[in-house]
């Protein structure tokens, strides 16, 4: 028997030494649950080379001093601040007194070489904090390359029924692929764009797509302002390159177009010692006022001028118009000097109510002296494959001699002309003495695949010209996509039926006559065109002409192998001689067929399923080598297919016992590919002269900027009782920076993890549910996946407790082991106080444990009391 003085010495003893532990350290707890906080906020991007500010928002709640500790990126320099930067790449705030909420900023200036996201890291500590934590709120800000982006160049002004140019400047940076999407104002046209800039397909848009090798270049397009147009007009558009996001183009916005406006009427030529009458039209739209001042060439005489025109300063004549403004034409005369000869241009500005500044008078500006000029004239309207004739008048003037270089778009033929064509797209005439008025005409053939617009540049020079002049009159033709196109399947059956398409463009034409032809023995079904003559099917439109399309079956005979060829003519209203059918010429005729089927797109880095329908025929036995693109993998085969003895390659050789089937295969995307990726492949089968390509789809988009995929472990909720230690980890698809958080709260940075994990060990938490939660991120984007903590309580032992109820679940038990694990494991004092309860209190338990009464007494004497003083602490 125990002495049990001793006993109760020990229990005194220990509820003392529990009450004040309770007391002080839910005081503390109190103290610490203050709010405080430092929020650091960041400008999203920047280039190298700028300056950008930094702000850091200090909360310090019920603190009295605090320490902050702020780092930038490396080689990042620190500028204009408050803070102490004694320490390379640190800026520091120490307050020891007089604490409030503030806010610090400072500057930091980029290096030259950055590029990516790029982290910042800082901690700060408040009076009552244990340890030091995270500067929250913004941590990283991109870098994109300098200059990087898309500029648009516009004229300030233009006058309705304009043609103008538009600019588009882009800077690539680092990047090796972009997309550009230009938007030009409602109801304009665009009729040419450069370097390939798609603007059929989407009306009022230009767009350039370039998958890779990107390079900094200047793309120009032309558009047509409508006649009707007046105001202020908008371009907008859009970029996206790699690595950044959407943003749109900058540069010039607007274009002014001007209804009203002063236009200039001139002879385009004019003789020595003579007097030429110019005109100007103008049109005032809404205004009630003008002025106008119109200058002359040098030493040229003006006369005869109309409206109260003053010509009080030499070399100009000007109106001044302060009220009531109507439209009108003005005219006046021009005495030319003897000795002119050459090319002289006119001046002249005008300013209307409402205009902040004067513009230049439009119209004509220059006047041939003594000089000759040429004239071009062409249709303004053609159909692909058409032959023209265009005709330059030539005017000598005063001149004998000249030289005429005329330039046809690339890809045209020049043909029937007394000019010299020895350099390929050009037509010459050089005259080098006695040259009189004459006209030149050239044809020129059209080639079949052209549609659009297309342009003729030619330039002249007589002997008394400075410089060289550009032929005037007509310089486009807008030419039809015209022709007949046939569509046939790659590949059939011996005695199968296959379907023939004949796609008809008429352009201009009124009339046209087809005459298909299809392999010998063959037989036509299901058409609508004329059959009667064995082996044909003829269409004979003589009259209103539109576009169409015509299908026709034809029967495979049984006998078929081998590759059989379809021929035919058409000639369209216009043409002067027939032309082959375009397209598709030729089928291959075996006694099996291999079909691909692909999906419509993929994502860099993913696993895809390849299906392969394999059609046998009368074959006995087949092979088929498929081909996948160049790095990628295949992980599986069905059917035996052998992908293992050549790489890149999946086998099947089947010599026997054949049927219809299907093979599917499995393939490996590389993570770092985007674009549009080929497929190839060949089979043979019994009977078949040669290999065929297999059929089907052929190749497959991948689009490879993806934010980031995680594949997290484990891969849902964590539950795992107190004091155990949980490992979190994920895996991604990509090199990534992965920042962790406990329940928002930043713990801290994997920096470029290549694709294989990065993980986060936990063996402290408490009891509760916690949210763990990992952002990873790249110049592709951001993803995250959360973990939900669940810890549970481990029931370690309390012993007096346990033996007064005679079970360790009683829920007062577990009040008393949560007041241990949230107030005294989380202090010195209280952990001294469990140590010592631990090591003296399992005698005194088993004392209690022994004796009814004592469990009694102890459970309704001491411990329900004290847990009925935890409760309320």
């Amino acid at each position: 028997m125990r002495n049990n003085n001793t006993f109760v010495s020990g229990i005194i003893l220990l509820a003392v030494i529990l009450l004040l532990v309770s007391t002080s350290v839910v005081s503390i707890s109190a103290l610490a649950s203050a709010d405080a906080d430092v929020v650091r906020t960041l400008p999203s991007s920047a280039s190298p080379g700028d300056v950008i500010t930094v702000q850091l928002d200090v909360v310090v709640g019920s603190a009295s001093y605090y320490a902050i500790d702020e780092q930038i990126p490396i080689n990042w320099e620190i500028i204009n601040t408050s803070g102490d930067t004694t320490e390379p790449g640190h800026v520091k705030w120490i307050v020891m007194s007089g604490v409030e909420d503030t806010t610090y900023t400072y500057s930091v200036k980029i290096p030259t070489n950055a590029s990516g996201k790029t982290f910042f890291n800082g901690k700060y500590q408040m009076s009552e904090m244990d340890a030091s934590a995270d500067i929250s709120g913004d941590n990283a800000i991109q870098i994109y390359a300098a200059g990087t982006g898309v500029t648009r160049t516009l004229p300030d002004k233009a006058n309705s029924g304009d043609i103008i140019d538009v600019e588009l400047d882009v800077k690539v940076g680092n990047a090796t692929y972009y997309t550009v999407d230009e938007t030009v104002p409602g109801g304009w046209e665009i009729i040419s764009a450069s370097g390939g800039g798609d603007y059929t397909s989407e009306s009022g848009h230009v767009k350039w797509i370039i998958l890779n090798d990107a390079k900094d270049t200047t793309y120009t397009y032309r558009i047509k302002i409508p006649e009707v147009a007046v105001g202020s007009y908008t371009f907008s558009g859009y970029y996206t390159f790699e690595g950044m996001p959407e943003s749109n183009i900058e540069g010039d916005e607007d274009v002014f177009v001007y209804a009203t406006g002063v236009k200039r009427g001139l002879p385009e030529r004019a003789a020595p010692d003579s007097t030429a009458d110019v005109m100007l039209y103008v049109n005032i739209g809404t205004a009630t006022h003008y002025t106008i001042d119109e200058q002359v060439p040098d030493g040229w005489v003006i006369t005869n001028v109309s409206g109260a025109g003053n010509t009080s300063e030499a070399g100009h004549v000007k109106w001044i118009i302060t009220a009531g403004a109507k439209d009108t034409t003005y005219t006046y005369s021009v005495i030319i000097p003897s000795e002119a000869e050459g090319i002289y241009s006119f001046n002249g500005e005008y300013m209307m109510e409402g205009m902040g500044s004067t513009v230049d008078i439009y119209g004509d500006r220059d006047v041939s002296v003594g000089a000759g000029i040429v004239t071009r004239m062409l249709p303004s309207i053609a159909n692909a494959g058409d032959k023209i004739t265009v005709r330059l008048d030539v005017d000598v003037g005063t001149t004998n001699a000249y030289l005429i270089d005329e330039e046809v778009p690339t890809g045209w033929t020049i043909t029937g002309t007394s000019g010299d064509t020895s350099e390929d797209g050009h037509v010459k005439w050089n005259v080098t003495s006695g040259a009189v008025d004459t006209a030149y005409y050239y044809d020129v053939s059209i080639p079949l695949e052209v549609s659009g617009k297309y342009f003729l540049n030619g330039k002249y020079i007589f002997e008394n010209m400075s410089e060289e002049v550009a032929i005037s009159g007509s310089d486009c033709i807008d030419v039809q996509s015209v022709g007949v196109s046939r569509m046939l399947p790659t590949v059939a059956l011996p005695n199968s039926t296959i379907e023939v398409e004949l796609d008809v463009k008429v352009g201009l034409s009124d009339s046209y006559l087809i005459d298909e032809r299809v392999p010998i023995g063959w037989t036509i079904i299901n058409t609508s065109g004329d059959t009667s003559d064995e082996g044909h099917v003829k269409w004979n439109v003589t009259s209103g002409a539109v576009d169409t399309v015509y299908t026709y079956d034809v029967v495979v005979p049984s006998g078929c192998t081998g590759t059989y060829s379809f021929a035919g003519e058409y000639i369209l209203g216009g043409m002067g001689s027939p032309n082959n059918i375009r397209g598709d010429e030729s089928i291959n005729i075996g006694t099996g067929i291999v079909t691909r089927g692909l999906p419509s797109s993929a994502i860099a880095g993913y696993t895809i399923e390849v299906v392969l329908d394999v059609n046998v025929g009368s074959a006995t036995y087949y092979t088929i080598d498929e081909q996948v693109p160049a790095g990628w993998s295949v992980t599986s085969a069905s059917g035996g297919g052998d992908f293992t003895t050549q790489e890149g390659h999946v086998k099947w050789i089947v010599m026997s016992g054949v049927n219809d089937t299907t093979y599917t295969y499995n393939v490996a995307i590389p993570a770092s590919t985007s674009g549009a990726f080929a497929f190839d492949g060949i089979y043979a089968f019994e009977g078949m002269t040669s290999e065929e390509e297999v059929g089907g789809d052929t190749y497959l988009d991948v689009v490879s900027t993806i934010i980031p995929i995680i594949t997290p472990k484990p891969s849902g909720d964590v539950t795992s009782k107190k004091g155990e230690s949980v490992t979190f980890s994920i895996s991604v698809n990509q090199i990534v920076n992965a920042t962790w958080y406990l329940n928002g709260t930043h713990l801290f940075t994997n920096d470029s993890v290549n694709v294989n994990e990065a993980s986060y060990t936990n063996s402290s938490g408490s009891v509760g549910t916690w949210n763990i939660t990992v952002v990873v991120s790249n110049v592709n984007g951001v993803s995250s996946f959360t973990w939900i903590w669940t810890v549970e309580k481990k029931l370690s032992p309390c012993f007096i407790a346990t033996a007064s109820y005679g079970t360790p679940m009683h829920e007062d038990i577990n009040v008393l082991r949560d007041f241990r694990d949230e107030y005294l494991m989380t202090n010195a004092v209280g952990r001294m106080f469990v140590k010592v309860y631990y090591a003296t209190s399992p005698p005194i338990a088993e004392v209690i444990s022994e004796h009814e009464w004592l469990r009694t007494v102890m459970r309704e004497g001491f411990v329900k009391p004290l847990v009925h003083v935890v409760r309320v602490c």
